[in-house]
């Protein structure tokens, strides 16, 4: 099974009995967490979760030379709320405590 992937998105592949998820596409160096990246990277852990005899899941980055960049700088410019700051923070913490409390068989 292999996830479609756009730039900017991540890639699923899952080669039993190991998920591989690619967080862009092979002409970007670095990948930044945008908001489409990351709900990107939700579905791909959420089909992670629910498929059967996986073992394993790496998630690498795009190119050879690069995993990531990191929060997408010019989006958390742009927050003028704290409560709307707080919520993206909120958001990301909980994926990545949801990568790091994934559990396969």
């Amino acid at each position: 099974m292999t996830m479609t992937q756009t730039k900017g998105e991540v890639q699923l592949e899952i080669k039993t009995p190991l998920a591989i998820i690619r967080l862009g596409t092979s002409d970007e160096k670095t990948a930044v967490l945008t908001k489409q990246r990351i709900l990107s990277l939700q579905k791909a852990i959420e089909a992670v979760e629910t498929a059967k005899q996986l073992k394993g899941c790496v998630i690498i980055g795009p190119s050879i030379s690069g995993f990531s960049a990191g929060a997408d700088i010019s989006a958390i410019r742009d927050v003028k709320d704290p409560k709307v700051g707080e919520a993206l923070a909120k958001e990301g913490q909980m994926l990545f405590e949801r990568i790091a409390q994934l559990r396969l068989r």
